[in-house]
């Protein structure tokens, strides 16, 4: 027996709050779902334009110097690298969407980079077991920097409030810093398109020149 006329339209507003509920309490159990499905984007992950209280360092601004563990067993310190021009680019997380198609972007301008003479650094909260795994999946040839505590992020403002579905939660901001030889930033991405990362890395700088 059919759900009488008159009755219908609270039984379809009861199933769509029901359905609505249902989504919120997911969406609050796993933080990294809005990342992860946003990650899936050829921009930015998500809303970023909280801001406030956050340094926005911009072009001629010196780089913060920094040291982190490096997924080659290194130790990477910024000051110890001057003299080479150094792509720092952070990403939300390993294996996720759009965070593999920006590493695969740069693997396959590789060679424009070590033409450059470029160092590349990838920079996550992601620990230095998931930087290996995720260098061995898709082969990259440039090593991935462990920043768990999110202090290197926070130095460089790309970490703070994002927002998804109408919810807030802290994250990692998809920005990229071009460090130049004299430790001054040459160019600053925080519009970062993955399929396209490294073609308009190149042109950006050139068109400083």
């Amino acid at each position: 027996m059919g759900i009488p006329r008159k009755l219908r339209l609270p039984v379809y507003i009861a199933k769509g709050t029901l359905l609505f509920l249902l989504a919120m309490v997911l969406m609050k159990a796993s933080p990294a779902l809005a990342t992860d499905t946003k990650d899936a984007s050829n921009t930015k992950d998500v809303s970023n334009d909280d801001t406030k209280g956050v340094q926005m360092l911009g072009v001629g601004d010196v780089a913060p110097d920094f040291e982190l563990n490096a997924s080659d067993g290194s130790t990477v310190k910024l000051s110890k690298l001057k003299g080479k021009t150094v792509v720092l680019y952070f990403y939300p997380k390993d294996n996720t969407p759009g965070c593999t198609k920006e590493a695969c972007n740069i693997r396959d301008n590789w060679s424009e980079y070590k033409k450059r003479g470029w160092l590349v650094y990838g920079v996550s909260s992601d620990s230095i077991k998931s930087h290996e795994k995720f260098i061995n999946d898709f082969s990259l040839p440039f090593p991935l920097l462990s920043d768990p505590d999110q202090t290197v992020q926070k130095l460089y403002g790309s970490y703070g409030k994002k927002k998804f579905a109408g919810r807030e939660y802290e994250g990692t901001f998809r920005y990229t810093f071009v460090i130049g030889p004299d430790q001054k930033l040459l160019y600053v991405d925080r519009d970062v398109k993955v399929t396209e990362h490294s073609e308009d890395l190149f042109h950006a700088v050139d068109a400083t020149k």
